[in-house]
């Protein structure tokens, strides 16, 4: 699962793009890509949420990309008139402004430090992208998941009885639909961090004991190899 701002100072990339864009607002699990098309525009969100996924032959959901506020998406498939990959919803309400080619080129031609944000985002996707390819083919399903929950509790973790408490709402299809792996390998990589005593549930929310802990145990399968 990757999440990509869309650079280091991304207030500032959204004021330079805003002029070129219109605000839009979508509801929550509104297609706005489907894989194998041109997009018309790219997106950058100002509020909610937006996955990257792809319906698998067995029916299930595979989920590549989860991102948010001030994230860019379909841009380089907007500028080389490219198919995407995958698919592109909403999770939520989100409001999103939309940008079409002809107004990023100009935007990209009228701006440098825009150029330089454009090519940083797209920089750090294609590096993100090989970094994932890289976990999926060297590490198992339970350092992933560890992975998954650390950048969980990083982006939205919160301390609670000397704990992060994860506040948001993680099923088990989530989990399966981030790993790439069936439902089985899922319940058994949560259940063997459960019994190590570095996850639990609680009120419907995973909550990490320590990351520290967590991180420790990474390095640990990361050496077993």
């Amino acid at each position: 699962m990757s999440y990509f701002p869309i650079s280091s100072k991304p207030d500032i990339f959204f004021s330079l793009l805003e002029p070129y864009g219109e605000l839009r607002t979508f509801p929550k699990n509104h297609t706005l890509i489907t894989h194998g098309n041109i997009p018309q525009f790219c997106y950058l969100i100002c509020h909610g949420q937006v996955i990257g996924y792809e319906i698998l032959d067995s029916g299930n959901e595979a989920i590549y990309s989860i991102q948010e506020r001030y994230a860019l998406f379909a841009e380089a498939n907007l500028l080389t008139k490219s198919p995407v990959p995958v698919s592109f919803k909403t999770t939520q309400p989100c409001e999103l402004l939309c940008i079409d080619r002809p107004s990023l080129l100009l935007a990209m031609q009228n701006d440098s430090q825009l150029m330089t944000y454009m090519l940083e985002a797209i920089s750090t996707k294609f590096i993100g992208a090989m970094d994932e390819v890289r976990n999926v083919k060297n590490h198992s399903a339970v350092w992933r998941l560890c992975e998954l929950l650390h950048n969980f509790a990083l982006r939205y973790g919160t301390l609670y009885d000397n704990k992060i408490l994860i506040q948001e709402r993680l099923s088990i299809q989530m989990f399966t639909s981030l790993l790439g792996v069936n439902r089985a390998t899922t319940v058994r990589s949560l259940k063997l961090l459960r019994d190590l005593g570095l996850v639990e549930h609680i009120n419907g929310y995973y909550c990490i004991r320590s990351l520290e802990s967590l991180q420790r145990y990474q390095e640990l399968l990361e050496n077993m190899k």
